[in-house]
């Protein structure tokens, strides 16, 4: 899973309004609600937003499958796909 951790935050800022579990690059390319994107501050552009996402997909799906008993992992996915 790719989330906001203490290396991250050191290299690219640390968003204090965005609270620490919603820090996450999954939760952020697949907003489930209406605020959107957390991470407005992201300074990376994809020429290609399609493949990012299957590629995060792509990371979830073999998370999924590594760590099948992960409460953590089965909660993002049910929130990346019901939208709660």
């Amino acid at each position: 899973m790719i989330c906001w951790n203490r290396g991250w935050a050191a290299l690219l800022g640390d968003p204090p309004r965005t609270p620490p579990h919603l820090r996450d690059f999954a939760r952020d390319t697949f907003p489930s609600d209406e605020e959107g994107p957390r991470l407005s501050h992201w300074p990376v552009n994809a020429a290609a937003q399609e493949a990012v996402e299957a590629a995060l997909v792509s990371d979830l799906r073999r998370a999924t499958g590594r760590f099948p008993n992960s409460t953590r992992l089965t909660d993002l996915i049910h929130v990346l796909t019901s939208g709660n």
